[in-house]
């Protein structure tokens, strides 16, 4: 509960500083920008997905968190602890195709992962316990303490 509390608080925070600057988050969190147009790929944390999910709808974000795949439960959590504990609220539903599954938890579950997909707002995953979904994935790279 306090977690959650505190993580409503940065993402407030966050949103706060960027219209007090006189931009919107989506702005301020442009890693690819694209010739006049939108931005091409948003570097956004999970918590900024959780928090304001309608923001990011429809558009290709990059995020880090704790992956865990395996079938039906396959997700991109807030931390190792979040998916210990069975925290689906602080997690977005991971689509993966059903054919390379197997390969991507070999080489992707369970650890710390960044993520290039498509923030869906509206598709909450199995049974709808998530917060979101990460769909039509471009991009999975495991991070590290290193970067």
């Amino acid at each position: 509960m306090l977690r959650t509390a505190a993580l409503t608080l940065v993402a407030t925070i966050l949103s706060s500083t960027a219209h007090a600057q006189g931009k919107s988050s989506t702005n301020v969190a442009c890693a690819a920008p694209k010739m006049r147009v939108a931005c091409a790929i948003y570097d956004v944390s999970l918590v900024q997905l959780i928090a304001t999910p309608d923001r990011f709808h429809n558009k290709t974000v990059r995020v880090v968190g704790y992956a865990h795949i395996q079938g039906i439960n396959t997700g991109l959590y807030l931390s190792r602890e979040a998916f210990d504990q069975g925290v689906t609220k602080n997690a977005a539903w991971l689509e993966v195709a059903a054919d390379s599954i197997d390969a991507a938890a070999t080489q992707f579950g369970d650890r710390y992962v960044r993520v290039t997909a498509v923030w869906n707002a509206h598709e909450l995953g199995n049974l709808h316990l998530w917060s979101g979904s990460l769909e039509r994935v471009r991009k999975v790279e495991v991070w590290g303490k290193r970067f």
